[in-house]
């Protein structure tokens, strides 16, 4: 049996290779928020970069200090633009000495060697797509740990750390990887292994969902995620990614935008989370009163019929608490995670 029978004899509704939701979408966001919810994101772009070379070509064009990071560690780091845009976002875990796995959206992988590639000046460093000889899982929720545990799984505690293991009986690797409200833990496993990890997590007590619902848990937890809100059109302190930028760190693209940047500690921008009474637009302006504040960013329906988004604002709105879009009333709310892993 393959990984699309399974998923869609267990009910999938999948469109163009990515599933969406087994069809209860309350449901699956209850698991997100109290038990522990299972998505295939097998859809997204993985990479291997390694090399003798690689360490430090990779310090030397990302906003993140990889030499310091430990194998079995890993970060969220940036390629950035000479404004300090992001052009390039990703999940690094470091695996070996000389040895990384990178973890993309979906079509941003061919973006991102095309960036490496443009600073590959002759170091010895071998870069691949290695999408299919990985699938992808991620189990998000706070029983998720007690999931691993039940399979004697590791779950590690600091985000990005990751730890190898066998994954349906084949060789695979769980990463601390929090994509809602948390704790999440993402499982690199081989082909082979995802149908029998994908039993042995679900008899362990997990619920199958899909991106929908972890889509909503995202926004809920006011986490920024490319492209929506880790693009070109910003820094990755105003959205609230200062976890991906190491201060102090040596000479790199942008680098000196995000020094004046942290040196000062006001960015131009902020990301806020809200909530509304009316579907909101992704890419529609945020308005206080008549000045235009900024652009909502990601917008989700919840199932009881409650909105919330995300917006990229002015600083000088960032505590507004009420602005408008599209004549629909904003009102902010908590981000539970001001520096999202």
């Amino acid at each position: 049996m393959s990984r699309e029978d399974i998923l869609r004899r267990a009910g999938a509704h999948i469109v163009d290779g990515v599933v969406r939701g087994f069809g209860d979408l309350a449901a699956e966001l209850e698991a997100a928020h109290v038990g522990a919810l299972l998505i295939d994101l097998s859809h997204r772009d993985r990479l291997a970069v390694a090399g003798p070379d690689a360490p430090g070509f990779l310090n030397r064009i990302l906003s993140l200090d990889v030499l310091t990071l430990p194998v079995g560690a890993g970060g969220r780091p940036f390629l950035l633009d000479a404004r300090g845009r992001i052009v390039g976002a990703f999940r690094l875990l470091r695996t070996g000495p000389d040895a990384y796995l990178f973890e993309a959206s979906r079509g941003h992988g061919a973006a991102i060697i095309e960036r490496l590639d443009h600073y590959h000046f002759g170091e010895r460093i071998a870069v691949e797509p290695v999408s299919e000889a990985w699938a992808l899982l991620t189990i998000q929720g706070p029983a998720a740990p007690r999931v691993l545990a039940s399979l004697d799984l590791p779950a590690p505690d600091a985000p990005y750390g990751h730890a190898s293991a066998s994954l349906g009986g084949a060789p695979g690797r769980v990463a601390r990887v929090d994509r809602g409200t948390g704790p999440g833990f993402d499982l690199w496993c081989a082909p082979e292994g995802f149908v029998p990890l994908w039993r042995g997590l679900i008899e362990a007590g997990a619920r199958a969902g899909g991106v929908d619902a972890l889509e909503i848990a995202r926004i809920e937890a006011g986490r920024p995620d490319h492209p929506a809100e880790l693009g070109d059109h910003a820094t990755p302190l105003e959205v609230g990614a200062a976890d991906g930028c190491s201060e102090g760190k040596g000479c790199y693209p942008g680098q000196e935008v995000i020094e004046r940047t942290l040196a000062i500690g006001r960015p131009a921008r902020a990301l806020i989370a809200v909530t509304a009474p009316d579907p909101l637009v992704a890419g529609a302006p945020v308005r206080v009163d008549d000045a235009v504040a900024g652009t909502l960013t990601s917008a989700a329906a919840l199932p009881d019929g409650r909105h919330v988004g995300l917006a990229l604002v002015k600083r000088a709105f960032a505590q507004a608490s009420t602005l408008v879009s599209q004549g629909v009333t904003l009102t902010q709310r908590p981000r539970t995670q001001e520096t999202p892993p």
